[in-house]
């Protein structure tokens, strides 16, 4: 679970294959991946542009994929979850409010209708007007409990999973 930059965290480590060659260090040959992902205005688009995403945001990415220009574009796809997208993701609640003037709502949409698209079997988008970016606290009515029952269900359903059973022993 996260939020703005955590959420995009939280996308890649639910999406990004082992292929993806991100793994690395003490643990290779352990994945990364997660079971379920809560992505609260997580930017799932690095290659999105907007006028209206004011400079301190642009320059924010900026230096997230820092490097030469000429290669800019191959890091924007490498660091998008949405490159990412596959039937096989996780389940996913996405949290979004349509006031976020810091990560725009447009890339959640386009998050979920990409998961939704390639077929993704468990994904739920909370969409809620009026909210800005802290959409999480501001809207804390709606969004702890679908956060609850996302997380309840999904613990649930994999109760009696392999990695379940496995933790126990």
């Amino acid at each position: 679970m996260g939020n703005s930059a955590g959420g995009h965290l939280v996308s890649m480590l639910g999406l990004a294959p082992a292929e993806a060659g991100m793994d690395t260090g003490q643990w290779e040959n352990e994945s990364s991946q997660i079971q379920a992902a809560v992505n609260i205005c997580g930017p799932a688009n690095l290659a999105y542009s907007n006028k209206q995403i004011v400079s301190d945001q642009i320059e924010a990415v900026d230096l997230f994929l820092a490097g030469p220009k000429e290669t800019l574009s191959e890091r924007q796809k490498t660091a998008s979850p949405i490159n990412y997208v596959s039937k096989e993701a996780p389940p996913f609640l996405i949290i979004h409010g349509t006031e976020d003037k810091t990560v725009p709502v447009l890339l959640s949409d386009g998050f979920y209708h990409a998961l939704r698209t390639a077929g993704a079997k468990d994904v739920t988008y909370l969409r809620i007007k009026n909210a800005p970016h802290h959409v999480y606290t501001f809207s804390a009515n709606q969004t702890y409990v679908a956060t609850e029952t996302f997380f309840d269900r999904i613990l649930m359903e994999n109760q009696n999973s392999e990695y379940a059973l496995r933790c126990e022993n």
